[in-house]
């Protein structure tokens, strides 16, 4: 737990930034794993030293010792099996360390003694304070700061940067971090959480939140330990900076993330719709979440309801893959103005599209001046382009010279190795952000949107309603009641989440039916349209004109928290609503809370 009297930068400084580090484990053989930790820290600018109770070249008998003849020790990383590493941390803390990375695995997550050696190690975290990352985890690097405390060799490549990787997962950490690498992107941070039984990606967030040198977070999710503080760590880091967040557990995969960092303790689809209610931009793999993370990494669409983008193609074929993919998401992509239009009918031939995408027919010289046109929309409120990269084109430089700077541009290209890499290079030298591939600019473009749609949804008013006691409560509310009005059936819910607290749900009947929209309390305006907007039946409770009336549904869903949040022992609490013909729902029946199980 973090002490409460510092703030999160201080309690994690002998973490992030340790005067002295020593490797518990280390050994004379170079194929042991200490070894491989101490080459990976070879240009860090601090003592690095070696600690073996049976000693060797160059290698101290105790963290003592070395303390005694290298100066103040910060942070310990054990690479020793589990048995062992409860008592070799309390040695290090003694001696003055006050944060560890414990790579081993062996704990509660393999079960067996593995749950006595991980109470042994939570002991000592109690009794000494000291900060820990990990177990089971490749650990974490700091590029710029030549911080590269993980054994895997490859991460001396990583260029420093400003996009830091949150991630359950060791594995996933350096898989998005070798995903924005190879689009030339540089790495702040890069961090594998693993078992998280100290610190937690959610600490992780608040730290980077408060470092300057990260402008976006890209984090990767199996388990939520705290739900409400991560939702209040996300709606802070949002106001700030772009946070980017991959959720695994749309299957039933429980058994195998127990065995890995821990288990699933809450539903896939309520962590991905708190995350976005709280601000973040959710994807759905981890080089979306690299894609994601590399477009918002220069500028921000400011928040709106419903951003508008429009991209350039040299080529029609991977044009409709991005169309479709924007329009599959819900992005717009409205018809340009009548000025931007007719400037660049007069660049172009005629057989090519021009009104929004924008297809060049190829990415022939004037390629700028088309995206300049482009810019000249008022209407538009981010730009991409994409290529097929070739000898007398380098994409990133006519964005640089068509002059738009009011919104911000994000670049896509295709081709070759070689010339794929030439052009990152220079995608970072002008702060370009530039993207793989067809499919990587509709992600890139999709998450600007996202990211201004969620800032501005999370900013809206708060509702308040009192607990919902009687079917003659929702009167008052704005709905009517007629128990034998005929339509679609809906379920309006709230219930009591493990992690998150008291939720709120719309859906046809349930989450068993598979189609419902849920969000964490509290309610705000607007909420219940957004929230049956999402349903994949969406289109069946629309009456004739079009349209579903949800006039206090806001204030429904607000009365059912408050009724959850005044009765402790309920579990859920629910009303029956029809959407009839004409777009009204009316309330058919208030079903009786259910209680939680007892014992």
């Amino acid at each position: 737990m973090t002490n409460t009297t510092q703030s999160v930068t201080e309690n994690l400084r002998p973490l992030f930034q340790p005067r002295g580090i020593v490797v518990i484990g280390a050994s004379e053989n170079p194929d042991k794993l200490g070894s491989i930790m101490i080459k990976s820290l070879a240009d860090f600018p601090g003592p690095v030293v070696g600690i073996n109770p049976r000693g060797g070249e160059g290698l101290y008998t105790s963290v003592a010792e070395a303390v005694a003849a290298e100066g103040p020790m910060d942070l310990a990383i054990s690479c020793i099996p589990a048995a062992p590493t409860a008592a070799a941390l309390r040695e290090a803390s003694e001696a003055g360390v006050g944060a560890a990375l414990v790579c081993s695995g062996g704990f509660s997550e393999a079960g067996g003694p593995g749950d006595g050696f991980e109470e042994e190690l939570l002991q000592v975290l109690e009794d000494t304070g000291l900060r820990l990352l990990g177990p089971n985890t490749s650990g974490f690097f700091l590029p710029g700061e030549d911080l590269l405390a993980c054994f895997v060799p490859t991460v001396k490549d990583l260029k420093t940067g400003n996009i830091s990787v949150v991630s359950s997962s060791g594995g996933v950490n350096l898989a998005t971090c070798y995903n924005l690498h190879r689009s030339g992107r540089g790495i702040r941070l890069g961090l594998g959480i693993g078992g998280a039984i100290n610190l937690t990606a959610t600490e992780v967030v608040e730290y980077l939140t408060e470092d300057e040198q990260t402008e976006v977070i890209a984090l990767h999710i199996e388990k939520v330990e705290d739900g409400p503080r991560l939702i209040n760590a996300i709606r802070e880091a949002t106001t700030r900076k772009p946070v980017v967040a991959l959720v695994i557990g749309r299957t039933d995969i429980k058994e195998f993330a127990r065995r890995h960092t821990g288990s699933l303790d809450t539903s896939w689809q309520l962590t991905r719709s708190i995350l976005e209610q709280a601000g973040a931009v959710v994807v759905d793999t981890e080089q979306e979440l690299a894609d994601a993370a590399i477009a918002l990494s220069a500028r921000r669409i400011a928040p709106k309801a419903e951003p508008k983008i429009a991209f350039v193609t040299g080529q029609a074929g991977p044009g409709m893959i991005i169309a479709d993919r924007l329009q599959t998401d819900g992005i717009a992509l409205p018809e340009l103005a009548q000025g931007p239009f007719e400037k660049i009918s007069s660049m172009l031939p005629p057989m090519t599209h021009m009104k929004n995408p924008v297809d060049t027919g190829r990415p022939a010289p004037g390629l700028r001046e088309v995206i300049a046109a482009v810019g000249e929309d008022d209407n538009i409120d981010a730009i991409g382009a994409f290529a097929i990269v070739e000898e007398t084109l380098n994409l990133t430089t006519e964005f640089i010279e068509s002059g738009v700077q009011d919104v911000p541009v994000l670049a896509a290209v295709d081709g070759t190795v070689d010339i794929v890499g030439a052009a990152a290079a220079k995608a970072v030298e002008q702060n370009v952000p530039l993207v793989l591939g067809p499919t990587a600019l509709a992600v890139g473009l999709r998450a600007l949107a996202a990211d201004a749609r969620a800032q501005f949804l999370k900013n809206r008013p708060a509702v308040t309603a009192a607990a919902l006691t009687g079917i003659e409560d929702t009167t008052a509310l704005g709905l009517s009641v007629d128990e034998n009005a005929t339509g679609i059936r809906l379920l309006a819910q709230a219930r009591r989440d493990n992690i998150f607290g008291v939720t709120v749900a719309l859906g046809f009947g349930g989450e068993g039916l598979g189609d419902e929209s849920v969000r964490v309390a509290p309610i705000v305006e607007g909420l219940a349209a957004e929230m049956l907007d999402e349903l994949r039946g969406a289109a069946l409770l629309r009456g004739e004109n079009g349209r579903v009336d949800t006039v206090g549904v806001d204030k429904l869903l607000a009365a059912l928290a408050a009724a959850l949040e005044t009765d402790q022992q309920a579990e859920t609490i629910s009303v029956d609503l029809v959407a009839t013909s004409n777009g009204d729902l009316q309330v058919t029946g208030l079903r009786q809370p259910t209680l939680q199980p007892v014992g």
